[in-house]
C-alpha cells in the first residue's frame, strides 16, 4: 500500500473589502475560502483538476482519479489570530465490473484563538476561542472512463464558548450537500461542475440564552455553482479556470460572479523530484 502524506502551510490575508458581503455576512464563510496550498496558489481553482487529497472541496467527483491513498494535513494562517486547518484521508477503490470509485473523509476547522474579552471598564476577564467545524464524507464513482460523479455529505458544528449558564458552550448544528461531475472532453482537456452547499443550513438553539419564548435561529449558507475547465496538453504545464456563481446573490450583488484562474508549471529532476511553480487569480488578488 502506497501512502502519501501531504503537509501544506499557506499564509494568506483577509479577503478584500469588495467581497465582504458575500464572504463575511453569511454563515459558513470559511467554506468560501480555498483549501490546500496547491489549489490556493492556483487561484482557488480545482473543479476540473485531480491528484489532490483535498480536491473533494472543489469537486467530489475528482477523488476517483487518485492513484494512491493519501493522508492530507493543512494549516492556513490568517490575520486577526485566525486559522484554517484540515485533516483528511482519501483513497481510490479498486474497479469492480469495470467501475472505479473513490472515498474521502476529513475534518475542516476554522477558529479564532486568544480573543481579548473585556468588561465595560476595559478590564480583561477572559481569553475565549471560537471555532467553526465541518466533518465530511465524500464518495465518487466513474461509470465511464470519460465521466465521473461525486457527492459530499457535510456536518457543521459551530461552537461559541462560555455563552450558556456555568460557562457552557453554545453549539449550532447543520448539514449540507455537495454534488459534482467531471468530464474528459479530449486528451488533456477536462471540464467539471460542482454544486456546493445545497440546502446547507445550521440551527442555533438559543432558548437558554434569550428565554423559552424564543425559537431556534436558522442560518442558511449561500449555494455556490462552480463551473471549471483545465488544459494540460502542453507538457509540464496545467492551465485551469473556474467560474463561481453565488445563486442567491445574482441580480443583487456585483460579486455574485467570480472568475478564478490558475497555472502550474513543472520542472522534473530525475534525482530529487520536481520543481513546481504556481500562480493564479482568486477573484480578489493575484497569488503565487
Amino acid at each position: 500500500i502506497k501512502l502519501t502524506i501531504v503537509f501544506a502551510i499557506t499564509v494568506m490575508a483577509l479577503p478584500s473589502l469588495t467581497q465582504a458581503e458575500l464572504l463575511g455576512s453569511h454563515a459558513g464563510a470559511f467554506l468560501r475560502m480555498g483549501l490546500g496550498a496547491d489549489r490556493a496558489a492556483m487561484g482557488e481553482t480545482g473543479v476540473a483538476l485531480t491528484n489532490s487529497g483535498m480536491n473533494w472541496f472543489y469537486n467530489p467527483a475528482s477523488i476517483v482519479y487518485q492513484s494512491s491513498r493519501q493522508v492530507s494535513l493543512s494549516y492556513r494562517v490568517l490575520s486577526l489570530d485566525r486559522s484554517l486547518m484540515y485533516t483528511g484521508f482519501s483513497t481510490p477503490i479498486k474497479p469492480r465490473d469495470g467501475v472505479s470509485a473513490g472515498l474521502a473523509v476529513g475534518v475542516l476547522r476554522a477558529s479564532t484563538d486568544n480573543l481579548d474579552a473585556r468588561d465595560s471598564n476595559g478590564e480583561q476577564f477572559d481569553i475565549p476561542s471560537w471555532s467553526d467545524n465541518l466533518i465530511h464524507g465524500t464518495f465518487s464513482l466513474m461509470p465511464h472512463p470519460r465521466f465521473s460523479l461525486g457527492v459530499s455529505v457535510k456536518w457543521f458544528i459551530n461552537s461559541v464558548p462560555k455563552v450558556l449558564e456555568d460557562d457552557k458552550t453554545l453549539n449550532a448544528y447543520g448539514i449540507g450537500l455537495d454534488l459534482g461531475t467531471r468530464v474528459k472532453i479530449a486528451p488533456g482537456i477536462d471540464v467539471g461542475l460542482q454544486l456546493r452547499d445545497l440546502d446547507a443550513k445550521q440551527t442555533w438553539e438559543t432558548s437558554e440564552v434569550w428565554g423559552d419564548d424564543k425559537s431556534a435561529k436558522v442560518d442558511q449558507l449561500p449555494t455556490q455553482i462552480r463551473l471549471g475547465g483545465s488544459f494540460s496538453r502542453i507538457e509540464n504545464l496545467i492551465i485551469a479556470a473556474d467560474l463561481v456563481v453565488y445563486a442567491q446573490a445574482v441580480g443583487d450583488d456585483d460579486n455574485a460572479f467570480q472568475p478564478h484562474l490558475g497555472v502550474e508549471w513543472t520542472k522534473p529532476y530525475s534525482q530529487i523530484g520536481s520543481l513546481l511553480l504556481r500562480g493564479g487569480f482568486n477573484g480578489r488578488t493575484l497569488l503565487g
